[in-house]
């Protein structure tokens, strides 16, 4: 009715003018206010953009349910240029974002907030520091070209880390035409020769360069973890 309302309020419209007029409503969005109503400038878009891309660069992403309290603060901004009626941001208006700047969801990795909290500016600032003073050692013995850290090319700074894959995931799946787990039992299973539990240790060996580069990956696998160690 709200929306025929809007429509119809222009008595002196003829027919042509009318059609034009509901063929371009837009319908009011939840709280019966128009989503046309949330305008972001260009320049805005790509804060957003930017601030998304950030984040994940930085290795710790953030939602679309995170963006659109940035979209709420940004139209509640008190020196904004173009002043909205609407305070709120719908589902939609982020979608609409996402799909305007070529934005994707991809899957995030879980961590331990215990050892989010660890890494600080003074544990990173120690850290680098000790590298620092054992190229200089070695500088000094004649075995590198490079007097400090800040001398070494980024193609010769390389990381190496280890994350244990675990074989008992990753198992082909079952079809139904409804759904098996929906009583909540999850009975469905597969026969692995492994069980639920690995018969060896496998871990991934990666390496990445400062320069932006990921070397070949190896794989580590034995029966026992003291095998390697």
């Amino acid at each position: 009715k709200r929306g025929w309302a809007e429509v119809l309020k222009y008595p002196g419209d003829d027919a042509a003018q009318r059609a034009a007029r509901i063929d371009s409503y837009v319908a009011p969005a939840w709280g019966g206010v128009r989503e046309e109503s949330i305008i972001f400038t260009e320049d805005e878009e790509a804060m957003l953009q930017a601030a998304v891309d950030i984040a994940a660069e930085g290795g710790f992403g953030v939602s679309d349910t995170y963006v659109r309290e940035l979209m709420r603060d940004v139209l509640a901004a008190p020196d904004r240029e173009i002043k909205s009626a609407r305070r709120d941001v719908s589902k939609t208006t982020v979608k609409a974002w996402m799909k305007k700047r070529s934005i994707r969801r991809y899957k995030a990795n879980s961590i331990d907030p215990a050892r989010v909290a660890k890494a600080t500016e003074e544990v990173r600032d120690k850290w680098f520091a000790r590298v620092d003073s054992y190229v200089r050692t070695l500088y000094s013995q004649g075995k590198i070209p490079w007097r400090c850290w800040a001398e070494v090319p980024a193609e010769c700074k390389l990381n190496v880390d280890e994350a244990a894959a675990n074989a008992a995931k990753g198992r082909p799946t079952v079809l139904a035409s409804f759904n098996p787990h929906a009583d909540g039992f999850g009975r469905v299973f597969l026969r692995a020769a492994d069980g639920d539990r690995m018969s060896s240790h496998v871990t991934d060996v990666v390496t990445t360069c400062a320069d932006g580069t990921l070397r070949a990956p190896f794989i580590i696998k034995s029966r026992f973890a003291a095998a390697f160690l």
